[in-house]
Parts: C-alpha cells; structure tokens; sequence
C-alpha cells in the first residue's frame, strides 16, 4: 500500500523503498549514501494527477 501510494506521489514512477538513507562509521564518522533507485514509470504521469486529487478531496470533503 505504501508503495502505491508513493509511486502517486511521484508522479507515477515506481521508487525502490529503502530502510536506510545513510550509513555513518563511529569510528572514522565516514558517511555512505544509499542510492535511490528509480525503476520504471507505471502509471501515466496524469493518471497519478488524476489519483492524488481525488485522495486530497476525500481528506478536504470527506465521502458522501
């Protein structure tokens, strides 16, 4: 659920989750990004639009 739902908020591109964004070495304080790693588009990017909208409507108004 959660990857669908960011995969909206990015406007349709799937994102590989990650847990860590960094790792930092206690002793040398050495930082080591996490890459982000941006996979396929699957939804159109309007279809998203159109999708995160309507969520933000249901927040604003509720449902009937």
């Amino acid at each position: 659920m959660a990857t669908m739902l960011s995969t909206i908020a990015n406007g349709g591109t799937y994102i590989k989750p990650r847990v860590v964004k960094q790792i930092v070495d206690s002793q040398t304080k050495e930082v080591t990004d996490i890459e982000v790693v941006k996979k396929d588009r699957v939804i159109s990017e309007q279809t998203a639009k159109n999708m995160l909208s309507m969520m933000e409507t249901v927040v604003a108004e509720g449902t009937r």
